[in-house]
């Protein structure tokens, strides 16, 4: 672990060990403890690390969530092909890649589309433009669910997720707005 870890090691391992804990604070606990390596090393290598270094196990729905973002972070995946944007999508929603028994991956919710959307552009610096094939994922959830359920619910379940995300970065002593300095 880095030296300059920022932040105190019972709360990094709680929240470690967090079925619910987003990507984003997985991320921020990384690159704290370990730099810009986290992009680099096998995930094997980082959970042995972490458990060695916080005395935590990530649980598999932190792993999921976790090896979703780096991979939105690393590739252009996310926005370039339908099956990886609707893996990443409901892994960073749930904690689950979205697949059942026989290996049939599930339609993804409206707010799995649109918490991916806002938990990678938060994480990323650059933007890229989304393939057809994922504006057509976006189009075909948002026609099938958009009035289903109603923009209202939607929009108040992203702002629960938004407020529990700050309040897990809160809790690890991320101030929202200087979130963008832990993840250069």
């Amino acid at each position: 672990m880095l030296p300059t870890f920022h932040f105190k090691k019972e709360t990094a391992r709680k929240l470690l060990e967090g079925e619910d804990t987003f990507a984003t604070v997985l991320h921020v606990i990384l690159l704290s403890a370990y730099g810009p390596s986290v992009y680099e090393a096998d995930p094997l290598e980082i959970y042995s690390r972490v458990s060695e270094d916080f005395g935590a196990k990530i649980p598999e729905e932190g792993e999921n969530r976790l090896n979703a973002l780096l991979m939105a972070l690393q590739t252009d995946a996310f926005y370039q092909s339908a099956q990886a944007f609707e893996s990443i999508a409901s892994a960073l929603h749930s904690g689950d890649i979205g697949d059942d028994v026989e290996g049939v991956f599930d339609s993804i919710t409206l707010p799995e589309a649109l918490w991916a959307l806002y938990e990678v552009k938060l994480n990323r610096e650059d933007e890229d433009p989304l393939a057809p094939e994922v504006d057509e994922v976006i189009g075909r959830t948002i026609s099938d669910e958009g009035s289903e359920q109603g923009m209202g619910y939607i929009e108040d379940h992203l702002e629960s997720m938004k407020v529990d995300l700050h309040t897990q970065l809160a809790e690890l002593g991320v101030p929202g707005e200087d979130l963008h300095y832990y993840l250069v």
